[in-house]
């Protein structure tokens, strides 16, 4: 018979057992335990919101947080929003007056290759983003025009972000 103790800040467990069950019992654990940690069986903390307007965004703090772009438009309307925080991903959609667009992206420039987000992790916990605008796509997304904004501010630091813009009507998919 063999004594492993494990030891955590919390207490001393001390284990007698056949080597072989022991064995066994620990590369479960093992497992288990990097299971749980990776990235496609991990929980993952998510956040979301949804706002009928910019004042209703701004008055719950996520602008201040950072959770949406500083320069998100005064008359965005219809906003939708997720982040991770354990990567730091977001995901954000909103319908926008037409008159604010350029303005809007003025930090922009227009790209026909996007870094589309991780197609898995997004409709895991997107469940309302457009599977089009995710990656491993065999064909591009039709009807969007992508751009690539490379100083959105968010909180008090600057992040890059992509836009795909759709043509048809005045909503906007963001995701960092």
């Amino acid at each position: 018979m063999r004594f492993i103790v494990f030891k955590s800040n919390a207490c001393w467990i001390h284990l007698s057992m056949n080597t072989k069950i022991l064995k066994a019992s620990l590369a479960a654990c093992l497992i288990g335990c990097l299971a749980a940690c990776s990235d496609g069986l991990g929980p993952e903390v998510v956040v979301s919101g949804k706002y009928s307007n910019y004042k209703e965004a701004e008055k719950s703090g996520v602008l201040q947080s950072g959770w949406l772009p500083r320069e998100l438009p005064l008359s965005a309307h219809n906003i939708s929003e997720v982040h991770s925080v354990d990567s730091n991903e977001m995901w954000v959609s909103f319908e926008v007056a037409s008159s604010d667009v350029k303005r809007f992206l003025a930090k922009c420039t227009p790209s026909s290759q996007p870094a589309l987000p991780d197609r898995r992790r997004t409709l895991r916990s997107v469940p309302w983003w457009r599977s089009d605008l995710t990656s491993g796509q065999k064909t591009k997304p039709s009807k969007v025009d992508f751009y690539l904004c490379s100083n959105m501010t968010h909180a008090s630091s600057s992040k890059s972000g992509w836009i795909a813009m759709e043509h048809d009507s005045s909503r906007i998919w963001y995701w960092v």
